[in-house]
């Protein structure tokens, strides 16, 4: 990073996001393999270096330089994103080594909610687990499927018994991150199984995104009769068009109001806590990380309902 003055002053790299690199690269080794054999092999060998780093250096969180002032994303738990990291390398490489990190780190089988770009990394390990059973042990396979079956039972309950047929009852920053994670996991369900039910979940979750929700509001951009328009996106806001670039989800709902200072929001209900202003970084920002899980089930269910 360049200063103003031209002095270039380092943001240092954390335990954390050097095992997320590890596990993106190599999963996109493994599936590039077979159209781009060249790149797969630096992916993977990113990958393999990016994991013996974190391996030396285990207990490195991220922290800001002292001038900088925008969102630390602090982390300090490593075992959830070991475990991911290790899972892709077993996958994509076969190493038992990798494997064997894999039993070392055993994670608790949960949705955690909140802070998705830190808690959902031990899901995104189970899922690339799920999708590759027969490199598992039986029982450790078995053990996954029934506690991911378990996992999806618990959020469809909650979906039973909600008025607007979602798993939520906590609108927290990012709230439709959590709740299409959810969905993510229906999805998963589905796949196992091929049960009806988990699919009609999932669906239900998506129509709680297209405005079947407390606002009326449709959270991703460029649908919808009443749009999310002024999105907290300084490309959106700066380009001079009306509209916001279509395709982003915002974060939606959040009863904590963080920029309330400056957001003057018309409900004290918390699944209301949203205003669709620019101001509105607490409840109208986009993120790559509930877009994500968007991308994954509206292919998923376009697929499925073919």
């Amino acid at each position: 990073m360049t200063c103003g003055s031209g002095m270039v002053r380092p943001i240092r790299k954390g335990t954390a996001a050097t095992l997320n690199f590890a596990a993106v690269m190599a999963q996109a080794s493994r599936l590039s393999k077979d159209f781009d054999p060249e790149w797969s092999a630096n992916a993977l060998a990113a990958s393999e270096k990016a994991f013996i780093w974190a391996i030396r250096n285990d207990s490195v969180p991220f922290v800001n330089p002292d001038d900088v002032r925008t969102g630390e994303y602090g982390d300090d738990v490593f075992t959830d994103d070991f475990y991911w990291a290790a899972a892709e390398l077993y996958l994509t490489t076969k190493n038992p080594a990798y494997l064997g990190y894999v039993y070392q780190n055993q994670q608790p089988y949960v949705h955690q909610l909140t802070n998705s770009w830190k808690f959902f990394i031990r899901n995104n390990g189970f899922h690339s687990l799920l999708e590759n059973t027969d490199m598992l042990d039986e029982a450790y396979a078995n053990a996954l499927k029934e506690n991911h079956l378990i996992l999806a039972d618990a959020i469809l309950e909650q979906i039973y018994v909600n008025p607007y047929k979602i798993a939520l009852n906590v609108f927290e920053w990012g709230s439709n991150s959590d709740i299409l994670n959810q969905a993510v996991i229906l999805c998963m369900a589905h796949r196992l199984t091929g049960d009806e039910k988990y699919l009609v979940g999932a669906e239900q979750i998506t129509d709680y995104i297209f405005g079947k929700n407390a606002t009326g509001y449709c959270f991703l951009t460029g649908f919808g009769s009443k749009q999310a328009m002024n999105i907290h996106h300084r490309p959106s806001g700066a380009d001079r068009i009306v509209e916001p670039i279509p395709g982003f989800i915002v974060g939606g709902p959040n009863g904590d109001k963080q920029d309330q200072n400056s957001v003057d929001y018309v409900s004290v209900f918390p699944a209301q806590s949203y205003m669709d202003v620019e101001e509105s970084y607490a409840s109208n920002e986009v993120c790559i990380n509930w877009n994500a899980p968007a991308v994954f089930v509206l292919g998923y269910l376009n697929n499925a309902r073919k």
